[in-house]
């Protein structure tokens, strides 16, 4: 009974060990959604691409597109384009990124610099992998009428890795 844990813990324990190698130039693609105190909830998708600097620190450069829609016809799209500094501690990663993040749409506030942290979770098997993240922005651009918009708030992106 004894030998048989012991043989379960170590078949799991290589087991994830194979499966947290993601590869560290892999690009991944993942949906995201963001809160913000002033434009309610967004919507969208991303690119992310990965490129290692030593084998627990990496950094990440992202493109996504996000929509928040208002009462009515007011839409704001959003199209931030990030870097993230991460440090990957096995599976799960955590960090900070900077960001600039242009605004369309009716309304809209200006283009602005904004920034982030975020903790996640990366699980790979054979080159593909899955991830997941919570992250809060915090950005605070100005509006044309005057004063600024709350873009802050909490977000999560889930998305796929692939190795190229």
């Amino acid at each position: 009974m004894k030998t048989s844990r012991i043989i379960t813990g170590l078949a799991l324990a290589l087991i994830m060990t194979f499966a947290c190698a993601v590869p560290a130039r892999a690009i991944g693609i993942f949906a995201q959604w963001q809160d913000s105190k002033d434009a309610d909830s967004g919507y969208g998708v991303g690119l992310k691409k990965s490129f290692s600097i030593i084998p627990i620190i990496s950094v990440e450069a992202r493109a996504s597109w996000l929509r928040y829609s208002g009462d009515g016809s007011e839409n704001l799209d959003m199209f931030p384009l990030e870097a993230f500094g991460r440090v990957s501690l096995g599976m799960f990663y955590g960090g900070v990124g900077l960001g600039y993040y242009i605004m369309s749409g009716d309304n809209a506030p200006k283009n602005s610099l904004g920034g982030f942290a975020a903790a996640g979770i990366e699980i790979g098997l054979a080159g593909l992998g899955v991830f997941g993240e919570l992250r809060y922005l915090y950005l605070e651009p100005d509006h044309e009428l005057g004063g600024t918009v709350d873009m802050s708030g909490i977000g999560a992106n889930v998305g796929v890795t692939l190795p190229f």
